[in-house]
Order: C-alpha cells, then structure tokens, then sequence
C-alpha cells in the first residue's frame, strides 16, 4: 500500500502556466545508522528500539505565472513549500509493520492557495507460512484539491479558499507461492471514501 499521491498539484493546464522553482531534499537526523535501507526507502535511518525510523523533508520555492489556471486572467503568485514525511518499520520474526506520515504544508502569495495537508497510514505485512503471506492496510488523508482543478475548474478566482477534503480507506491481500518464484496468485479487497469539507 502506498500512501496517495500529490501529482494532481502539477498536472494539466501546462500550456497555461509556467512554473519555475528550486527543490531541495534534506534528510533531518543527526544519528544515523549505517546499514543500507531497504526497499524504496533513501536516506539514513534512526534506531529506536527495534524499529527502524526514516525521516525526510522536502522544501520548494516556486513562482508560479498562471496561479488559477485560468485562460481569461492570468494571476501570479509565488509559494513556499514544506513537504515532511517521517516512516516507523518494525520487523518481529515473519511479520513486519509500517507507520508512515506525510505532510504537505504551502504558504502562497495568494491567500486562497495556502493549504496543510496530512497523510497517515499504517500497514501490516506477515507470512503464515513459506507460500502464505497476507497485508493489511489503513490510511487516512486530509488533503485539498487544487483551485482551477476539478470541482473549480475554469472558475477558480471565484473561490476564497481550496475545496478540502477527507479521505479514508482501507485494503487486504492474500499472496499465494513462494517468495522467490517467478509467478504468485495474489487476490485481494479494498474500499475508499471521499467526503468534501467545504
């Protein structure tokens, strides 16, 4: 389970907007360990007990040329970014458990572009046996949709505020096969819900 994407902040709409900005990866502790980080995880970790702690942030400045994406007035902002996400994996024999955060904080020009976003999810993985492994997961996103996006599409400027929104959800999986083989039967079920704040 991965936690859900930001991509609609940046899709669409090119031909209407130019952004420029600087993106920087900082990776926050200061006691790091040495061992390699598994799967697609970069950076140093911290130990904490017998779970493995990955801490990283994201900063961004951008000028934005089309704010709203709106063909009629074109409106300027620029914007400061913070992206923090922080990951806790804990492995007990064949069962390991992941705690992910991942914020999205923005403090635009413009007022009506500023948003806080939170991302939490957890996520259960453990073998029954050497060709049996199940996965469970829950998250949880408070998030926004983009101005000029979606619900506002080609009447942005006329909004204070970004529509919000609550989403939530939930999957489990049933691997069968070796882990090694070439081929698996995986089958699983999942539910989403979205409900709009504004």
């Amino acid at each position: 389970m991965k936690l859900s994407p930001l991509s609609s902040l940046m899709s669409g709409h090119s031909k209407w907007r130019a952004v420029r900005g600087l993106v920087a990866i900082v990776i926050i502790p200061s006691v790091m360990s040495a061992e390699a980080i598994a799967q697609d995880r970069s950076g140093p970790s911290i130990q904490i007990g017998e779970a493995q702690l990955y801490p990283s942030v994201r900063l961004a400045y951008t000028q934005n040329s089309n704010a709203f994406l709106s063909e009629a007035i074109e409106t300027e902002s620029t914007d400061f970014r913070v992206s923090p996400r922080a990951e806790i994996a804990a492995s007990l024999k064949t069962t390991e458990i992941i705690f992910q955060y991942a914020g999205d904080y923005s403090s635009s020009s413009e007022s009506a572009l500023d948003f806080y976003d939170h991302n939490l999810s957890v996520l259960g993985k453990t073998e029954l046996g050497a060709r049996h492994r199940v996965q469970a997961g829950l998250f949880l996103e408070a998030g926004h949709q983009t101005l000029g996006e979606g619900l506002t599409r080609g009447i942005a400027q006329a909004f204070s505020e970004q529509p919000d929104f609550i989403k939530s959800g939930a999957e489990f999986s049933y691997q069968f096969g070796a882990a090694l083989a070439k081929g698996n039967i995986e089958a699983g079920i999942g539910f989403e819900n979205t409900a709009y704040q504004n």
